[in-house]
C-alpha cells in the first residue's frame, strides 16, 4: 500500500474540513473549560482544526456594551489568555489552528488614526459649476467640499483632514444623479454623481492655489465651465461588524479600531506592530502557535472607500508606469466601483472619441493599485507568516482587484460559497487558476453560509455546494461556521455570530453541539478527508484556459462560454491578465505552469485585449499552443484540437476535474442534475478502478451509473475497458409498508435564556415509513429520529441497501452493526457483512433546529424559514 492509499483510508487532520470559530471576543476567557470542551467536540467530530475569528455581528449594541474592548478586546489580556488555552486544547486534541491577522475585517490597527501614516486612505473630490470667473483668494475646500466621504468624522469626534492633491477646470458638457440600487439586501440605494467633461479641456491650476486659496482670478473661454478639487482623506472605515458605524456600539480593539492602508508598506507595519506588542511578547505563546499554528487569514478585501490611493500614489505610479498620472486624476476616480476599470463607472465622462485613453488610464491606475497590494500587503504578509512557521491564507477579492494575480502569491488562497453563489463557480475557477500558475498547494472554501437560512441548513445542500466548488478547483473546506455557546444575551441554543440578524435568520450555519446531526458528523468530515486527499494529489490538467478582462473574483463569477465547455465535456479554468507574469512552459502544444497543464486557449467575444496582453498571447501561440479566439472562430473548433470528450453531455450536468501523478491519474465526476447520468463512454474507453471517499475502498467500478447529486473518483490504469460490476438490474424489495416503530429524542428550549437542550423521548408505531413532521404531533419536532424494524428474508441474502429521499443526517444499523455507505444517494453495501436469516434494521435521522424553532418561544425572535422534512419514506433492499 502506498502512501496516497494509506492517507485515503485513514485521511489526515491537515485534509480535514476545519470550521470558522466565532467568538464574542475575550468573553471566552469567563469559560476556558467550555472552550476546552468545545475543542475536544470539533476533534471527535472529524475536523482537522479552527479558525479563531472576533466576529459577533449579531450581538445587540445594547448586549455589546458588556464587550468593553479595554477587558475583551482583541489586545485585551482576556483575548490573549482564551487564544493560549485554544492553542493548548489544540495541541491535546491534534487540532490546528488560525488566527485572523486582526478582529473582525479588513486588518486593523489601534495605534494610528485616520489622519496618520499608514491608515487607510482615498482620494476624494467636490466640484463646482460656473461661468464667468472665480475671484482670487477664493477657498477651495469651501467652494469643493468633497461630494463623498466614507466617514464625516474620527469616532471621537474629530476631524479627519482633508489634504488638496490637485485642482483643475475643465468645459462641462452635463451632469447626472443617478440612484444605485444596493449592492446587498441590508443595504440601501444610493447616489451617484456624474459629470460628462470634454477631455482636452481639462487643465490643471493647483499652481494658482496656495494655503488652500486661489492666488489669482481664474476664468474661462468655455460656455460652462466647472472646477474640480481632488483630496487625499482618510476613510476612517472601522471593521466591517453590523452596527459597528455607532459609536454607542464598543469598539473591537482599545481605544479604536482603524483599517489600514493596504497599499502601503506601513499598513503591513501596524499589523506586524499589533501582534508583536500584544502576543509575541509571551515565549509560551509563541510556541504554541508554532506547534499547532497554521495559518494568518485575512478575509475579503471589504475595503469601503470613494477611490483607492495610498499617500505616495503618484511617486508610486509615475515609477511604475513611466508617465505622470497627476494631469489626470479625475478620470480615475470612481475606481473602487462595480467592475470599476470600466470608462462608464468614471466619475467623469468624456467624449465617445476620448474613451480608449480614459480606459487606458484606468487600467494603469488599476494596475499599480494591484502592485501595490500584491508588494505592500500581500507579499510582506507572507513572509512575515513564514518567519514564525506560520501560512499567510487570504481571501483575495473585492473592488477592481486581480484575484487571480493575488492568489498566485499567497500560502492558501481562499473564495466563498456565500460570495461567489451556487452559479458562481467560475470565480473559484479563477482563483485556482492563481493558485495553479503561483505553484501553491490549497484552494480554500469559506462554504455554507446560506443567506437568511441559520438553523435550516442541511448536509446534503451544504455537500451540493461543496461538489460544485470542489469541481471547480477547491480542495479544503471551513465551515462557515461554530459558535462558541456563551456571550452577552445569548438566548437559546446559544450564540451565534451572524443569527438572528437581517431581520430572520441571518446567515451562515451555527454548527457544533447544539445541532441534531452533530454526533453523526464523523461519517462526512471523514468522506470529505478522503476527497481532500486525493484533491491536493499530483497536478491539476485542464483542457481549456479562459482569458477573460474581468480581474474581481467576487464581481466575474460566471464567463459566458462556461455552459457550453460543460456540455461538451472540457475541463477549464479561468485567467486573467496578471497571471502572465508567472512563468511557464510550452511543450508539445501543452502549456504547463507550476500546478497545472492546459492544452488550449480561448479568447472569448468582446474581450478588450491590452498590447501586453496581445503581445503575451502570440508568444503562447509561437510557441505551439492552439489559441482560439472566437471573434473569428467558433467554440466547437476545440473538438479538432482536444477531440470529443467521454464526458460530453446534452444538459452539462456532468462536472469532471482531473489530478495527475507519475503514479496515479484520478478522474472526479460529479452530477449536479437531478437525473442519473451514464459513464459508459468514459468507462469503455478505459480500464479504471474505482476509489470510495465514503467507505476508503478501492475496488471494481459499482456500476456505470452517476446518480444524481453524487461524486464517484476513479483512477485511469491504462487504455482498455472497465470492469463493471452491474448494479442497475438489481430485484428489488421496498420495506415501506413493513412495520417500523419510531422513536424521536425532540430537542427543545427549557426557557429562552436557558442554552441547555431539553431531551424528551416519544414513540410511534408505523404501519407505513413517513417523514415524522408529517405525523400527527410530531410536525414541529426537531432533532433525532430513530426508524427500526424487523424482518425475516430466510434464504434471500440482499446486496445492497438504498433509502430513498433520506431527510437529515444518516447512521444505518443492521444487527447492532454500523453500515458503511453513501449518506447522501442512501446507498449501502451489504456483501462485506455477515448476514443472518433474520435482521434488525436501525436508522437513526438527525434533523436540523428549523422546524421546531418557527414554533418556538423565540420564532419571532429568529424569524421564519419554511417548513422541512425530517426523517425516511421508503427504504429498499436490493438482491
Amino acid at each position: 500500500m502506498n502512501k496516497i492509499e494509506e492517507r485515503f483510508k485513514k485521511p489526515t487532520n491537515d485534509s480535514r474540513p476545519r470550521l470558522r470559530y466565532w467568538w464574542p471576543g475575550g468573553y471566552v476567557a469567563n469559560y476556558l473549560e467550555e472552550l476546552d470542551s468545545e475543542m475536544k467536540e470539533i476533534s471527535e467530530a472529524g475536523f482537522g482544526g479552527v479558525e479563531i475569528s472576533d466576529v459577533y455581528d449579531a450581538i445587540s449594541e445594547k448586549d455589546a456594551q458588556v464587550l468593553d474592548p479595554k477587558k475583551y478586546g482583541f489586545t485585551s489580556d482576556n483575548w490573549r489568555i482564551s487564544v493560549k488555552q485554544a492553542l493548548k486544547s489544540a495541541k491535546k486534541y491534534g487540532l490546528k489552528v488560525d488566527l485572523t491577522i486582526g478582529p473582525h475585517w479588513p486588518a486593523s490597527t489601534n495605534e494610528a488614526d485616520p489622519n496618520d501614516f499608514g491608515t487607510a486612505k482615498e482620494l476624494v473630490y467636490g466640484s463646482y459649476s460656473f461661468n464667468g470667473e472665480l475671484p482670487s483668494g477664493t477657498i477651495i475646500e469651501s467652494l469643493c467640499s468633497p461630494h463623498y466621504k466614507t466617514s464625516e468624522k474620527r469616532i471621537d469626534g474629530g476631524e479627519i483632514n482633508n489634504k488638496l492633491i490637485a485642482v483643475y477646470t475643465a468645459a462641462h458638457i452635463d451632469h447626472k444623479e443617478v440612484e444605485m440600487p444596493p449592492a446587498v439586501p441590508w443595504e440601501e440605494a444610493y447616489t451617484v454623481i456624474s459629470d460628462e467633461i470634454r477631455f482636452d479641456s481639462l487643465e490643471e491650476i493647483t499652481a494658482k492655489v496656495k494655503e488652500g486659496r486661489l492666488t489669482e482670478a481664474v476664468g474661462t473661454t468655455h460656455s460652462n465651465s466647472i472646477i474640480i478639487a481632488v483630496f487625499e482623506r482618510g476613510t476612517g472605515q472601522r471593521v466591517n461588524m453590523f452596527s459597528m458605524g455607532s459609536s454607542a456600539r464598543p469598539d473591537v480593539m482599545e481605544p479604536y479600531a482603524y483599517v489600514v492602508d493596504h497599499f502601503s508598506i506601513e499598513g503591513f507595519k501596524w499589523i506586524k506592530s499589533l501582534w508583536e506588542k500584544n502576543f509575541f511578547s509571551d515565549p509560551e505563546f509563541l510556541e504554541l502557535l508554532q506547534k499547532v499554528g497554521d495559518c494568518f487569514f485575512e478575509d475579503s478585501l471589504e475595503l469601503q472607500s470613494v477611490g483607492h490611493w495610498t499617500t505616495d500614489m503618484l511617486e508610486q505610479f509615475e515609477q511604475r508606469m513611466g508617465y505622470d498620472i497627476r494631469p489626470y486624476l479625475p478620470f480615475v476616480l470612481g475606481i473602487n466601483q462595480d467592475n470599476g476599470l470600466g470608462v462608464e463607472s468614471s466619475s467623469f465622462q468624456v467624449e465617445k472619441e476620448s474613451k480608449n485613453k480614459i480606459q487606458e488610464l484606468r487600467h494603469d491606475y488599476f494596475e499599480v493599485l494591484n502592485q501595490l497590494y500584491q508588494e505592500h500587503h500581500l507579499q510582506p504578509l507572507k513572509k512575515w507568516a513564514n518567519t514564525l512557521k506560520m501560512n499567510y491564507r487570504a481571501q483575495p477579492y473585492g473592488w477592481a482587484i486581480d484575484s487571480a494575480a493575488a492568489a498566485a502569491k499567497l500560502d492558501v488562497a481562499e473564495g466563498e460559497s456565500l460570495g461567489f453563489g451556487e452559479d458562481g463557480n467560475d470565480a473559484f475557477r479563477l482563483l485556482a487558476a492563481g493558485r495553479d500558475f503561483g505553484g501553491i498547494k490549497i484552494l480554500s472554501d469559506e462554504a455554507g453560509a446560506y443567506l437568511f437560512q441559520g438553523y435550516a441548513t442541511t448536509l446534503s445542500q451544504l455537500f451540493e455546494t461543496l461538489h460544485k466548488n470542489y469541481m471547480a478547483g477547491v480542495n479544503q473546506t471551513y465551515w462557515h461556521g461554530i459558535p462558541f455557546k456563551y456571550a452577552p444575551g445569548a438566548q437559546w441554543p446559544g450564540f451565534s455570530a451572524f443569527n438572528p440578524m437581517l431581520g430572520g435568520r441571518g446567515f451562515a450555519e451555527p454548527w457544533g453541539k447544539r445541532q441534531p446531526v452533530w454526533e453523526y458528523l464523523p461519517a462526512y468530515t471523514s468522506y470529505l478527508g478522503r476527497l481532500h486527499e486525493l484533491l491536493r494529489h499530483g497536478k491539476n490538467n485542464l483542457d481549456v484556459l479562459v482569458y477573460q478582462a474581468g480581474h474581481n473574483a467576487s464581481e466575474n463569477k460566471k464567463i459566458e462560454i462556461g455552459d457550453q465547455l460543460t456540455k461538451m465535456g472540457y475541463r477549464y479554468q479561468v485567467m486573467t491578465e496578471g497571471l502572465f507574469s508567472e512563468p511557464v512552459t510550452i511543450k508539445d502544444r501543452v502549456l504547463y505552469t507550476k500546478g497545472a497543464s492546459y492544452r488550449s486557449l480561448v479568447i472569448p467575444k468582446e474581450v478588450a485585449l491590452s498590447e501586453k496582453v496581445k503581445k503575451a498571447i502570440d508568444e503562447w501561440s509561437r510557441q505551439g499552443l492552439s489559441v482560439i479566439y472566437q471573434a473569428t472562430a467558433e467554440l466547437e473548433e476545440l473538438v479538432q484540437i482536444l477531440k470529443v470528450s467521454d464526458f460530453k453531455t446534452d444538459t452539462g450536468d456532468l462536472l469532471t476535474y482531473q489530478r495527475s501523478s507519475e503514479q496515479h491519474k484520478f478522474i472526479f465526476c460529479y452530477n449536479q442534475g437531478a437525473k442519473s447520468l451514464s459513464l459508459s463512454a468514459f468507462l469503455n474507453s478505459y480500464e479504471v478502478r474505482e476509489w470510495m471517499p465514503w467507505t476508503g475502498e478501492i475496488a471494481t467500478v459499482r456500476g456505470a451509473q452517476l446518480k444524481a447529486k453524487d461524486c464517484r473518483i476513479f483512477e485511469v490504469l491504462g487504455e482498455g475497458s472497465a470492469i463493471v460490476e452491474e448494479l442497475e438490474n438489481a430485484e428489488v424489495l421496498s420495506l415501506k409498508k413493513h412495520p417500523w416503530t419510531l422513536t424521536l429524542e425532540s430537542w427543545e428550549m427549557y426557557s429562552p435564556e436557558n442554552l441547555v437542550n431539553k431531551k424528551t423521548m416519544r414513540s410511534k408505531e408505523l404501519s407505513e415509513l413517513s417523514y415524522w413532521n408529517k405525523l400527527n404531533g410530531f410536525k414541529n419536532s426537531s432533532g433525532v429520529g430513530t426508524y427500526k424494524t424487523v424482518f425475516d428474508l430466510k434464504d434471500q441474502k440482499p446486496r445492497g441497501l438504498h433509502i430513498n429521499s433520506a431527510a437529515g443526517s444518516l447512521l444505518v444499523r443492521l444487527n447492532g452493526q454500523e453500515l458503511q455507505g453513501n449518506p447522501l444517494t442512501g446507498d449501502y453495501s451489504l456483501q462485506h457483512y455477515s448476514l443472518t436469516e433474520s435482521f434488525e434494521l436501525e436508522i437513526v435521522v438527525g434533523s436540523t433546529l428549523n422546524n421546531y424553532l418557527n414554533t418556538s418561544p423565540l420564532a419571532e425572535h429568529y424569524g421564519e424559514f419554511p417548513m422541512q422534512n425530517y426523517g425516511i419514506e421508503d427504504v429498499e433492499l436490493r438482491f
